[in-house]
């Protein structure tokens, strides 16, 4: 199992292995920290025996729990522009070191949706 955890969490991915183990892993794009941890039982116990261990895994879940119910209410509540203007809101200072796809997966569009909101906005130069 792996752990990847930053100081600016984006996304949260959880996968089956083929041996039917878990890997939770938290994604970002810069700044990552990595914890690798061999196996689900592995993290089980240092949960269990670790009151350390246990209390930053509670502190990540709370903390991703949180997020994941306000970004499910953004994409039930905005549109495509209002979730771009939030990110720039709440992202402004990694913004401009993230690829496009990055930007587009976490907001759920595409390349042309988002080339469309900036120049929507007038974040974008038009060559001439």
């Amino acid at each position: 199992m792996l752990l990847r955890l930053s100081l600016r969490i984006l996304g949260v991915e959880s996968c089956t292995l083929a041996e039917g183990e878990h890997l939770f892993e938290a994604e970002s794009a810069i700044d990552d920290i990595y914890f690798v941890i061999d196996g689900l039982a592995r993290f089980y116990y240092l949960t269990d025996t670790s009151w350390e261990f246990s209390k930053l895994a509670i502190c990540m879940l709370e903390k991703l729990a949180i997020k994941k119910e306000q970004r499910e209410a953004d994409f039930l509540l905005l549109d495509a522009t209002a979730r771009y203007q939030k990110f720039l809101t709440q992202y402004a200072d990694i913004k401009d070191k993230l690829a496009n796809y990055h930007i587009t997966s976490y907001l759920g569009i595409t390349e042309v949706a988002l080339s469309r909101i900036r120049r929507s906005l007038g974040l974008t130069k038009i060559l001439t």
